[in-house]
């Protein structure tokens, strides 16, 4: 008895200690580093959603992160991207961290922001606050970031005509831009099948 409860007792300390090391939680400084998936400033994250924190870039534009030497901010002007202990990658564009949400033709991501929605009832009409989700992209690691509509994705693609007219086929609007096929989404499925 006493045995088992030993073994419990490592296998745990295992578990956390190897949560605590989640390899590449921490800060891309530039594309390169982002490339080749080297995490320049490690996160500690044992310290779990206080590993790491993101501001308001307007009222604070820091990264506050806790490391194994400590707490330390970075100024997110010289952050590429960041990724936390969940494996989630965010990109820092203009201010704002938008979530890499696809990857493919188009790197697309999505921008998470609390919005204020009109609900009408048989009386009155009330205002409720809202998660929305906008959605961006990117022809790759380095370029813009830019909103995924489809007159800017035909202006970051400039294809041939027929590919051209194709898209405008598939996706007629740009709603049907953020439609998925798993966790996929169907326009970097579609730019896949056409440049094979």
């Amino acid at each position: 008895m006493k045995q088992s409860y030993i073994l419990t007792m490592m296998l745990w300390i295992t578990i956390l200690s190897i949560k605590a090391q989640q390899p590449g939680a921490g800060i891309y400084l530039n594309v390169s580093d982002f490339r080749n998936k080297r995490v320049r400033i490690p996160v500690n994250c044992e310290f779990g959603k206080n590993a790491m924190q993101v501001s308001n870039f307007f009222l604070r534009p820091y990264v506050y992160l806790q490391t194994t030497e400590g707490k330390i901010k970075i100024h997110e002007d010289s952050i590429y991207a960041i990724q936390n202990c969940d494996g989630i990658i965010y990109r820092l564009w203009k201010q704002k961290a938008f979530q890499l949400i696809d990857t493919g033709n188009l790197q697309i991501y999505g921008y998470t922001y609390t919005g204020t929605v009109k609900v009408r009832t048989s009386r009155f009409i009330r205002f409720e606050q809202k998660q929305m989700v906008d959605y961006y992209f990117s022809s790759d690691d380095s370029s813009a970031i830019i909103p995924l509509t489809q007159v800017n994705v035909r202006l970051a693609l400039l294809t041939d005509k027929n590919l051209d007219k194709a898209l405008i086929t598939t996706f007629p609007n740009d709603i049907s831009l953020t439609s998925k096929q798993g966790y996929h989404f169907k326009i970097n499925q579609f730019l896949s099948s056409k440049s094979k």
